[in-house]
C-alpha cells in the first residue's frame, strides 16, 4: 500500500513539473524585430546592442542577427500562459547589483507567452 502511495504521489509531482513548463498548443509560432540599445544579459546569453530577428515555434525562441541571419542564442521557449496574445513586442530589463541589464520577460507580438530567461 504504501509503494501505491509513493507511486501516486511521484506522478502527481512529475505532473506538476511538466504542467509548469512551457508546453502549451495555443501559442502560434511568431516572429519580430528586436533592437537592443545596449548589451543585455538573456540568462546565460549576452546579446550585443543591434538588431535580432526574433522567432518562437513553442518549443524554443532563437535570436538571430538581422544583418547576417545567424543565430546567436537558442534556448528553450518557457512561460506562462497568457489570457491574450500580446499586442506588442515588449521587453522587460533589470539591471543587476553589478550593473549588468539582464532580461526578467519578453512578450512578443501576437504570443500568449510570457517568455522567461
Amino acid at each position: 500500500m504504501r509503494k501505491v502511495i509513493s507511486l501516486v504521489a511521484g506522478l502527481l509531482v512529475i505532473s506538476a513539473v511538466v504542467a509548469a513548463q512551457h508546453a502549451n498548443m495555443k501559442e502560434t509560432p511568431v516572429k519580430t524585430d528586436l533592437t537592443l540599445a545596449s548589451d543585455v544579459q538573456f540568462g546565460p546569453q549576452l546579446l550585443k546592442a543591434g538588431d535580432y530577428k526574433v522567432m518562437c515555434d513553442r518549443d524554443t525562441i532563437v535570436f538571430k542577427n538581422a544583418e547576417n541571419g545567424k543565430k546567436v542564442f537558442e534556448t528553450k521557449c518557457q512561460g506562462k500562459e497568457l489570457a491574450t496574445p500580446s499586442t506588442e513586442t515588449q521587453l522587460y530589463v533589470k539591471t543587476a547589483a553589478n550593473g549588468v541589464k539582464t532580461v526578467d520577460r519578453l512578450l512578443l507580438k501576437g504570443s500568449p507567452v510570457e517568455h522567461v530567461f
